[in-house]
């Protein structure tokens, strides 16, 4: 499917990359796994061959390889980084939701689990044997002014994290509201202004 994609999108400048796939997680009780080795499991493992498949039909793609989880968890990375064929284009894409974070009572806390968990793969130093490469926050979203809110948008302001929201729409599935919505049903309305404002002090 993706060498597909890459034969037909290849030379459109309007395409610049592809996020393999989207919230890895268990399934039919089988769960994900990162550089065990186990072809039959192993995301790392997957993600790198398509990602070099695609780059063979499109070498200036950037190639997005979300986390664990639902998105929420590189930490294997930092052990078993992702290497593909030509340099420079990968990109790490992570999600980060309220309800998947531990029970943490301060903002150092959060931070250091977000480091831990998958923000510290773009922020290496100098001294560090590994090299940094890029992370895309593929994913946040909340519908009340919550800790947990003030303490995200802290987070992305201070490592510099580029991002996208979930989401625009105001409608999850026909008929059914999406509360985290930018915008109200009728696709027109902002639905909290406090929202808006926030996520633009972000850009």
């Amino acid at each position: 499917m993706w060498e597909g994609f890459a034969q037909r999108y290849g030379n459109n400048s309007l395409v610049v990359g592809a996020d393999l796939r989207n919230e890895l997680r268990k399934a039919g009780g089988v769960a994900p796994t990162w550089g065990t080795g186990d072809l039959s499991t192993d995301w790392a493992a997957a993600a790198t061959t398509c990602g070099n498949r695609i780059l063979a039909f499109s070498p200036t793609w950037l190639i997005v390889v979300e986390g664990l989880n639902y998105a929420n968890d590189l930490k294997d990375a930092f052990l078993h980084p992702i290497v593909l064929d030509i340099p420079d284009r990968l990109v790490y894409s992570a999600h980060d939701y309220s309800w998947q974070q531990p029970e943490v009572h301060n903002y150092v806390s959060f931070r250091e689990y977000l480091d831990t968990m998958w923000g510290g793969l773009a922020t290496a130093s100098t001294s560090d044997a590994r090299k940094a490469v890029p992370l895309w926050v593929g994913e946040f979203g909340e519908n009340t002014d919550s800790r947990w809110w003030g303490w995200i948008l802290r987070y992305l302001k201070e490592r510099k994290f580029g991002f996208s929201y979930w989401a625009v729409d105001g409608e999850q599935r026909l008929g059914q509201e999406e509360s985290f919505g930018l915008l109200e049903m009728d696709y027109a309305t902002v639905r909290d202004e406090w929202k808006l404002t926030d996520l633009q002090s972000l850009q």
